[in-house]
């Protein structure tokens, strides 16, 4: 391992630790305005230390052995992302999270402890770059449970609003088996560590089922997809909580639930048809949907399952596949959240129903919806049609069915993408305009930032093939 790995992991510390320190002085205060700079000081110094790191780092694999019990005797596994890809990684995390702070406006609908936000932001980096599962697992632990104490808090807010409160509940009772099933998994490593439990299969086998479904709960991988659609689609002025959220799922799918499904798909066909299954559920389910809150989710369910399917049925270049996917969706869904979260600030709940006109009101909207959109349906000149062509190229030499699935979903999904862009963004404005409600000039360059990375990285997607997967290496 290169020997500055310890000097870059301090300065990421450091920087997060600093951006606690000044948003705990301010909260102290009583400064209830949206604090943009420290947020926006702390992302650009993460993305230039990530820049930094990686191009001193040598194109090598993670090293994070995955095998249960940490030993691995009996099983050996290694990250799916590269050491440089890690880097590459926290860029675009990174990213994501300076888009929540562009898109947030200045007097948000609920109150944003962004000491709280910044410390989740700094988690997460720690988990793209832990290099032991232990390590992974304790700061997952962590982030669940600042995860289930803010939906709780938010749900003592909402007791006049029954759905709001039976969001949080079903969100809280997810996450509490995904947590459960961590502690599990945490103590028998530490077991195994300190001598108290010797080696033995069925532990092994414990340890893995444990962190298989805890990757696969936190990720809402079907049929632990309940709590998705709902969460990502509650109106919300800010997309810190929900974004945070999907982005540890994408990880912990990347880092432990596709190295352990790729190792163990051949034992059942279960490990190919249940996300075949949550394709297409997720794909019908969109086509009825009316409400502009809850395209993320659905659209969200679909990209998880369709990822799920490439690691399992498609071999090393799936992986590769779900890899590029999972970028192409994160910065996607950014879009669309952002755009329902501009939304929400200006119009409340009504936003993000069933409005029309849209794209009259607000014509950047209406373009960043539909780029997002076109790359989640794989349209070319996408980010999301080099991994959809990829991916069904690859599956015609081994899984034609499941092609014909993937193709149904994706053509479903494409359907109910333009038809919900005609009724939402066409049609007689459902409110006159309002010179304050114009899109400003921070959300106007987030919007741009978002369209570039997906149409740039859809015209040339080598630089993140390279990075991102161990083929590149």
């Amino acid at each position: 391992m290169v020997s500055n790995i310890p000097t870059f992991a301090w300065l990421y510390v450091w920087i997060f630790a600093m951006g606690i320190a000044v948003e705990l002085w301010r909260e102290r205060r009583g400064q209830f305005s949206f604090p943009r700079s420290t947020a926006t000081v702390v992302a650009v110094c993460g993305i230039i230390l990530a820049l930094m790191q990686s191009r001193n780092s040598q194109l090598e694999l993670g090293g994070m052995a995955l095998g249960p019990m940490i030993v691995g005797k009996h099983l050996s596994y290694v990250s799916v992302l590269t050491f440089k890809g890690k880097y590459v990684a926290t860029i675009v995390s990174l990213i994501l999270f300076l888009g929540g702070v562009f898109f947030a406006p200045t007097v948000p609908i609920v109150r944003v402890r962004m000491s709280m936000v910044i410390a989740v932001q700094g988690l997460l980096i720690g988990l793209i770059q832990a290099s032991s599962v232990l390590t992974l697992l304790l700061i997952s632990a962590s982030m669940l449970l600042v995860f289930m104490s803010s939906v709780e808090a938010h749900s003592r807010s909402l007791q006049e609003d029954e759905r709001g409160v039976l969001r949080a509940v079903v969100f809280r009772r997810y996450h509490s088996v995904a947590l459960a099933c961590i502690t599990v998994s945490i103590l028998l490593r530490l077991s195994e560590q300190t001598g108290l439990l010797p080696v033995s299969h069925a532990l092994e086998l414990t340890d893995l089922i444990m962190l298989g479904l805890s990757s696969a709960i936190m990720a809402g991988l079907f049929p632990f997809h309940s709590w998705v659609v709902p969460f990502l689609g509650a109106p919300r002025s800010t997309v810190f909580l929900p974004l945070l959220c999907i982005e540890m799922g994408m990880v912990l799918f990347l880092r432990l639930y596709s190295p352990l499904i790729t190792q163990y798909s051949h034992h059942s066909s279960l490990f190919v048809w249940i996300p075949a299954v949550g394709l297409m559920y997720a794909a019908v389910l969109f086509f009825g949907e009316r409400r502009l809150k809850r395209i993320p989710g659905y659209l969200y369910l679909s990209h998880i399952s369709l990822m799920s399917l490439s690691a399992i049925g498609f071999g090393h270049m799936g992986v590769t596949v779900s890899l590029l996917d999972g970028v192409n969706v994160l910065i996607a869904i950014l879009g669309l959240m952002g755009v329902c979260a501009l939304l929400t600030s200006r119009f409340g709940v009504r936003g993000v129903l069933a409005p029309s006109g849209l794209g009259a009101l607000f014509p950047e909207l209406a373009v960043c919806y539909l780029v997002c959109v076109l790359s989640l349906v794989g349209f070319p000149g996408t980010l999301g049609f080099i991994n959809e062509e990829v991916m069904l190229g690859q599956g015609l030499e081994h899984q034609g069915l499941l092609v014909a699935l993937i193709a149904i979903a994706l053509t479903l999904n494409g359907f109910s993408s333009f038809r919900l862009f005609a009724r939402i963004f066409y049609g007689q404005p459902f409110q006159g305009r309002d010179p304050e409600t114009a899109i400003l000039t921070r959300e106007r360059i987030i919007i741009f930032v978002i369209l570039a990375l997906i149409v740039l990285n859809g015209l040339a997607p080598s630089f993140l093939v390279r990075a991102l997967s161990d083929l590149g290496a």
